[in-house]
């Protein structure tokens, strides 16, 4: 994994990882890293998105936290 790039390409590189591990996860069953790595790769997305300048950085929503919504 090359994280010698710019802020961006070192977010996708990164993101291209957290896909490898889902999968590997997946084949594996091993369903809490399976959601583990999905929840980093959700993270990577909106810090790419607030990189580029597709997401307010002033938004304070977290990706991912799951602390102060009802699960169904």
């Amino acid at each position: 994994m090359d994280l010698s790039g710019s802020l961006v390409e070192q977010t996708q590189a990164l993101r291209e990882k957290t896909a490898e591990l889902v999968a590997l996860a997946g084949t594996y069953g091993d369903i809490r890293t399976a959601l583990t790595a999905i929840r980093e790769a959700a993270r990577l997305i909106e810090l790419q998105a607030r990189l580029t300048g597709q997401l307010d950085s002033k938004d304070h929503s977290q990706v991912g936290d799951t602390s102060t919504r009802e699960l169904v």
